[in-house]
């Protein structure tokens, strides 16, 4: 029998991971939900199965062993505890919430009820990461920095230019750098944060800031730095930069390069990005839930250091990390 699988949200990052889905054998793609019409009939119509534009109406017409949850940050919490009711396996997009409330509702239920959940931190399976830990695995890190450029997301997206809906920047997006901070190096326990609208205007419909610099401290005493920005015209820059006695580690895109007096480039040769929905798929059909390597309960902990960062913003003052 093939692993059925349905999706709720079907706009940019659920056709991504249909697509990969789609290539697995033994799977099929049952269906979809969305409250745009359109947006389901365009991935019915390439990706097969039903299409729904009512969640509850979803769950009561299909036996489904898997649901990839793709939804806005403000709308997470209760399609999570449906499916974890209904003993669904979740792969859930990031952020996992916008209150560590709410989250923590979600957790309870999802351990309740045993069902396996991966949350989505795809740079956690990039192809160059191994490499990475083999040269921490002997050194101890000094310093993390992180940078994180883009532009504007469109006005096609009009929740993720509101704070409340979104959580900003850090929370929606540059979250995975300070999730693969997390992974690689250790728990951040404090953080100190600015951010600010310096080229865009505040509006009704925009408050996002467009600049943020953040420095925070890890547990094990490494000291870490953030920076990101919206304003770019349209090219992306993401890359970290970890620094260990007499070498760096710098990583940007597909390209590694480990630095100490000359200079070893190495570069991902496959295409890692599926590399997260295939290890989902595997642990839903196998049952073994340790091959998910972000869990929603870890996940929580890069959320709770994201809701800091924008509470030092807030406040402007060093906030500890509290989960």
């Amino acid at each position: 029998m093939p692993i059925r699988v349905g999706f709720v949200g079907v706009g940019g990052i659920a056709r991504r991971h249909q697509s990969y889905v789609r290539a697995i054998e033994g799977v099929e793609i049952a269906a979809h939900c969305d409250l745009m019409p359109e947006r389901v009939d365009a991935a019915v119509f390439e990706f097969g199965g039903k299409g729904y534009l009512n969640f509850d109406e979803m769950l009561a017409n299909e036996k489904l062993d898997a649901l990839y949850i793709c939804i806005p940050p403000y709308a997470h919490g209760e399609i999570e505890l449906k499916a974890a009711e209904a003993g669904i396996h979740m792969f859930i997009e990031k952020p996992i919430a916008l209150s560590l409330e709410v989250a923590e509702r979600v957790a309870e239920a999802i351990e309740r009820s045993g069902v396996i959940c991966s949350v989505g931190y795809q740079l956690r399976y990039h192809e160059l990461i191994p490499r990475i830990q083999e040269e921490l695995a002997s050194e101890p890190v000094l310093l993390y920095c992180a940078r994180y450029y883009c532009p504007m997301p469109p006005g096609g997206k009009p929740w993720w230019h509101r704070k409340s809906m979104s959580g900003g920047q850090t929370v929606e997006q540059t979250t995975h750098l300070i999730d693969l901070a997390r992974y690689l190096i250790g728990e951040i326990s404090e953080v100190y944060a600015h951010a600010a609208m310096r080229y865009y205007k505040r509006t009704p419909m925009n408050d996002v800031e467009d600049v943020t610099a953040v420095l925070f401290k890890f547990e094990g005493g490494a000291f870490g730095t953030l920076v990101s920005t919206t304003v770019m015209e349209s090219s992306w820059h993401v890359e970290i930069d970890i620094v260990i006695p007499k070498r760096r580690i710098e990583l940007i895109g597909n390209t590694l390069r480990i630095k100490d007096g000359s200079v070893e480039e190495i570069t991902a040769q496959r295409d890692w990005y599926g590399e997260i929905d295939k290890v989902f798929i595997e642990a839903v059909r196998t049952g073994d839930a340790s091959l998910i390597r972000s869990s929603y309960r870890d996940a929580m902990r890069t959320l709770a250091v994201t809701l800091a960062i924008n509470d030092s913003v807030e406040k402007g003052e060093v906030v500890r990390v509290k989960i």
